[in-house]
């Protein structure tokens, strides 16, 4: 993914990221402070704010030139940058999703997942012999938010920070993603999220195509989402 920085040709390798990663080989986040920093930026930072937007500074006053427009759109940014030290893209990123209150999970907070073998159990006509077979376990997990607010589920724009832009491009799209427990929130912030601790990678274990569920009906106002979700390796 080609991008110039400060009138520098930088790429990014094609790869498979994560927003914000658990290392920084696999933090799209990191790799774009990497490429401003290869470009010359002094003291380049890249990172979500507490407001969930990506946020850029450098230094000193740098540029931007989007050559390629899937590494913009991915960060949130809509045009080229100038004239500034620091940017703040003016949408969520797709790849981004909060309810805006911590989440309701299956299991214990802080647990990851629970095991789910596949034990077939056999018992004899006269129930004297019980045998329990067992050739795999899996890890599930489900995510519940009860009373999410519909500018963060579901509007006509389809735009980043809603669940539906987050459903289409990596939910059901297949693509691994982590969540990240007790994040402050503050819709006004620029100030970097503090983020540790994460749960995952998962994926979705099942598809659910009507996962939108109007808490009162006959009104968009709420909505109840919840994320049927396995535990899967990480990228190689």
């Amino acid at each position: 993914m080609g991008v110039t920085i400060a009138a520098s040709a930088q790429t990014i390798a094609a790869g498979s990221y994560y927003l914000h990663g658990p290392s920084n080989a696999l933090s799209l986040l990191y790799q774009f402070q990497q490429a401003m920093t290869a470009a010359g930026v002094g003291s380049a930072a890249a990172y979500l704010t507490e407001a969930g937007y990506v946020r850029i500074t450098g230094g000193s006053n740098f540029t931007v030139t989007w050559t390629n427009t899937t590494l913009r759109d991915l960060l949130g940014f809509t045009g080229n940058l100038s004239a500034a030290s620091s940017y703040v893209a003016p949408n969520h990123s797709k790849l981004w999703w909060s309810a805006g209150y911590d989440v309701t999970p299956d299991t214990p907070y802080g647990v990851e997942s629970m095991p789910m073998p596949d034990t077939a159990i056999t018992t004899s006509r006269d129930g004297s012999q019980v045998l329990f077979t067992t050739n795999n376990t899996q890890q599930h997990q489900k995510f519940s938010w009860d009373v999410v607010s519909i500018d963060r589920v579901w509007t006509s724009a389809e735009a980043g920070g809603e669940y539906k832009a987050w459903w289409d491009t990596v939910g059901r799209a297949g693509l691994r993603w982590y969540l990240w427990p007790d994040v402050d929130e503050d819709s006004g912030s620029t100030t970097q999220a503090t983020l540790s601790g994460p749960l995952g990678p998962y994926k979705l274990r099942r598809i659910d195509p009507t996962w939108y569920n109007r808490q009162i009906p006959g009104v968009d106002q709420l909505s109840e989402i919840e994320i049927d979700a396995i535990v899967v390796s990480e990228y190689a």
